[in-house]
C-alpha cells in the first residue's frame, strides 16, 4: 500500500567502512552484496514500494561513479559527496541541501549498511501519524548493548537514546522517519556523538540519534516501532555472512510455501529432493543432487554429481559441477565451483572460482581465487569461537566467530591453510603452503621460507 503523505529519503553511505576489512576497499558498504544484489538496491525497492521516489544518496567521494550507476533511467534517486562536519550529522546535511527547497510531510532517513524488511519500514512510515518522529528498534545483538546506540523505550514511546552503555535491550536499527518539526532541529546537537554513561567515551563525531534525544527534551513524540523481521547491520565481515543467509532463509521459507514451476532443464537422472527455483536457460544435469532449497540464477548450471545441501542460493551465469558440493551458502554472479571443490557455508560474491579440490567456509570476495588444495579450518580444537581484532578492540561474534574472510581480488596458491577465523586482505596473495594463522592485510604477498638439506643420492644407494 503506498502511502499518501509527501515522503523524500537520505541514506546515508559516506563512512569510511574500516571495520568491515577487508571488504571495504573495493566498494562502499552500501554496496556489498546481500543475496546477489547491492545492499542499496534491496533499499530503494523498499523505499518504492511505499511509494518514496525521492531519493538521495551521500556517499564519499570515491564510490560516487558505482552508487550513480543507480541512477540511470527514469529515476528519482540523487547521489551527493559527503560534506558537513563529522559524523551521520553532516552526511544527513548534505543530502538535506538537495531536498531542503521543496516541501516534505516527513523524511526517511536509513543507515547504508542496514538490511532490514519492507514491511518493517512501512510500520515506521506508518507511526508517525501520530507522532513528530519515529525509530525502528530491535533487539540488541549478542547481548552486546556497549557496542550500539540503545533506545529506551516506554509503552512504545522513546525516552532516551544512549551511546554504547552497559546495559540496553534495544538498539536504533538505523532506520528513521522524521517529521517536519523534528526535521528543523537537525543540525543542532547539543555534543559529539551520544549521550554516554558515566566512565563512556563519545567519539567526535556528531550522531542524529543524539539531535533526536534533544528533540524529546523538547518535547517532540518519537516512536520507538520494534522490528518483526531480523535486522542486521553491515559493519564487520561477518555481518555481511548473516545478512546473507537472512535473506537466503526468507527466500527459502517463501519458495517452500509458495512452490515454483521450473523454467530451465533438468536430466532424468538428476534427484531432487526439497525445492529448486530455476531461471531462465538454466540447467541441471546428470547425477545432480538437491538436497533443500535451491535458487538457480539465469543460465546458471548444475552439472556431473554436483550434491546441494541446506539452503543454497546461486546468482546469474554460474557454474557447479564435477562432484562439488555446496552447503547453506550464496554464490554470486559468473562463479565456480567445480572438480570436489566443497563450500560448507558462507558467501562467495561475484567471479569467484573454485576450479579445484578444497574446502572453504566463510566470505569471499569479488574474484577470489583458490587454489588446489586450499583449506578452511571450521572448528578449534578447544570447539571455542575465535575473536577477531576490530578497530583495535576484540570481539568474538556468535556467528561466522570460525569462518574465514579473503577480501576482494585475492588469491591462494595450492595447499594453503586458513585457520578458523583469519582473514586476507584485499588484493593480496597467500603463496603455495602457507598456514595462514594470523590475520592478512590488504595489498600483501605472502610466502613461505623454506630450508632445504640437500644430499647425494644413487643407485649406490642400493648396492649397485
Amino acid at each position: 500500500m503506498l502511502t499518501s503523505k509527501k515522503i523524500a529519503a537520505i541514506v546515508v553511505g559516506a563512512g569510511a567502512g574500516s571495520r568491515m576489512a577487508p571488504f571495504n576497499l573495493a566498494r562502499p558498504k552500501m554496496l556489498l552484496p546481500v543475496l546477489g544484489r547491492p545492499l542499496f538496491g534491496w533499499q530503494r525497492d523498499a523505499l518504492r514500494s511505499h511509494g518514496i521516489e525521492r531519493i538521495v544518496a551521500v556517499v564519499a567521494d570515491e564510490f560516487m561513479p558505482m552508487v550513480s550507476s543507480f541512477t540511470n533511467g527514469p529515476d528519482q534517486t540523487v547521489v551527493v559527496a559527503r560534506g558537513g562536519p563529522p559524523g551521520m550529522l553532516g552526511a544527513v546535511a548534505e543530502g538535506w541541501k538537495t531536498l531542503a527547497h521543496e516541501s516534505w510531510d516527513a523524511v526517511v532517513i536509513l543507515e547504508g549498511d542496514v538490511s532490514f524488511h519492507a514491511d518493517d519500514l512501512k510500520r515506521v512510515v506508518d507511526a508517525i501519524e501520530d507522532a513528530d518522529a519515529a525509530v525502528l528498534v530491535d533487539p540488541v545483538p549478542e547481548q552486546r548493548p556497549g557496542d550500539w546506540i540503545t533506545v529506551d523505550c516506554q509503552d512504545s514511546w522513546v525516552r532516551r537514546f544512549s551511546g554504547h552503555p552497559r546495559d540496553g535491550h534495544l538498539r536504533a536499527s538505523g532506520v528513521y522517519v522524521l517529521g517536519p518539526k523534528v526535521v528543523e532541529r537537525l543540525f543542532r546537537a547539543s555534543r559529539f556523538g551520544v549521550r554516554v554513561p558515566v566512565g563512556g567515551m563519545p567519539y567526535r563525531e556528531y550522531e542524529l540519534a543524539q539531535v533526536l534525544d534533544d528533540a524529546i527534551d523538547g518535547g517532540a513524540m518519537i516512536h520507538g516501532v520494534s522490528a518483526e523481521h531480523t535486522v542486521v547491520n553491515l559493519d564487520k565481515p561477518w555481518q555481511l555472512y548473516q545478512a546473507n543467509m537472512v535473506r537466503a532463509n526468507e527466500w527459502g521459507a517463501f519458495a517452500t510455501t509458495h512452490g515454483n514451476e521450473p523454467s530451465g532443464k533438468i536430466d532424468s537422472s538428476a534427484r531432487i529432493d526439497g525445492v529448486l527455483e530455476m531461471g531462465p536457460g538454466s540447467y541441471v544435469g546428470p547425477g545432480v543432487i538437491v538436497r533443500g532449497r535451491v535458487h538457480l540464477g539465469a543460465n546458471s548450471v548444475l552439472d556431473s554429481g554436483a550434491i546441494l545441501n541446506g539452503t543454497v542460493w546461486i546468482g546469474d551465469e554460474s557454474r557447479v559441477d564435477e562432484y562439488a558440493k555446496v552447503s547453506n551458502a550464496v554464490l554470486g554472479s559468473h562463479s565456480r565451483v567445480s572438480h570436489t571443490a566443497e563450500v560448507v557455508g558462507g558467501v562467495l560474491m561475484d567471479g569467484v572460482v573454485l576450479a579445484h579440490y578444497c574446502e572453504v567456509y566463510g566470505v569471499l570476495g569479488e574474484s577470489v581465487d583458490v587454489g588446489a588444495a586450499t583449506v578452511f579450518g571450521t572448528l578449534r580444537f578447544d570447539d571455542a569461537r575465535t575473536s577477531h581484532r576490530v578497530g583495535g578492540r576484540w570481539e568474538t561474534p556468535e556467528e561466522g566467530s570460525n569462518a574465514s574472510y579473503l577480501g576482494d581480488f585475492s588469491r591462494t596458491g595450492v595447499n594453503v591453510t586458513v585457520l578458523p577465523g583469519k582473514s586476507v586482505g584485499a588484493y593480496s596473495v597467500v603463496g603455495p603452503g602457507v598456514v595462514v594463522d594470523r590475520d592478512i592485510e590488504s595489498y600483501r604477498q605472502v610466502l613461505v621460507h623454506q630450508d632445504w638439506t640437500v644430499k647425494e643420492w644413487g643407485p649406490e644407494r642400493y648396492g649397485w
